[in-house]
């Protein structure tokens, strides 16, 4: 498994602190897919919420 910040073969990664900062590196199309990933799946969720306002 991946490292934070460290997913080989993405077009972009951002590291769990970085979600606010990188966000506006995302596609501007808000119906393009992503993929949030965390091994247990605490802070992938918390990076959900980030990114949907909550």
């Amino acid at each position: 498994m991946p490292y934070e910040g460290a997913s080989a073969g993405t077009e972009l990664t951002v590291a769990f602190d970085q979600i606010r900062a990188g966000a506006a590196e995302l596609p501007p199309d808000l119906r393009a897919p992503i993929a949030i990933y965390c091994r247990s799946g605490r802070m992938s969720a918390m990076a959900t919420g980030t990114l949907a306002g909550d």
